[in-house]
């Protein structure tokens, strides 16, 4: 028995091209883009809280600053309104100060705001403090 050989022809090649079409390539970047704004969404609200934050933290900073120097000053504030411009940490504040007396006429109560010299001033700290009237000592060689 003869069997026959049958020669066997080269494998047609075909073109087979691994890869992503156009379609799918435009949904990943649809995709990673969506999450990317997210991301900087996130990003920059956070920024904003903090910016925000810091503000307030040096506000009361002033406030207390302000404060401390009414403690220390040896002049009794005017009962009334009064306004100040200062600068701390690199910025401009408005320091409102309103002096009301007490049921005791040596104590004054003290009510400071404090806002930034930003456009429209908004509060972003309130202090309340009491004064107490000091007398001076006196002098214990005249008497």
């Amino acid at each position: 028995m003869i069997l026959s050989q049958k020669k066997r022809s080269a494998p047609i090649s075909r073109c087979v091209e691994a890869g992503f079409t156009l379609l799918e390539v435009l949904a990943a970047l649809a995709i990673a883009s969506a999450g990317l704004i997210a991301v900087s969404q996130t990003i920059s609200s956070s920024i904003d809280v903090s910016d925000g934050t810091e503000s307030r933290m040096v506000a009361y900073w002033v406030a207390d600053n302000h404060l401390s120097e009414l403690r220390l000053s040896n002049l009794q504030p005017v009962a009334g309104n009064s306004t100040a411009d200062v600068r701390m940490a690199g910025r401009n504040w408005i320091i409102t100060q309103s002096v009301k007396a007490t049921a005791d006429p040596d104590v004054l109560e003290v009510d400071i705001q404090v806002s930034q010299k930003i456009g429209k001033a908004s509060r972003l700290a309130f202090l309340k403090g009491y004064l107490v009237a000091i007398e001076p000592a006196k002098d214990a060689t005249k008497q």
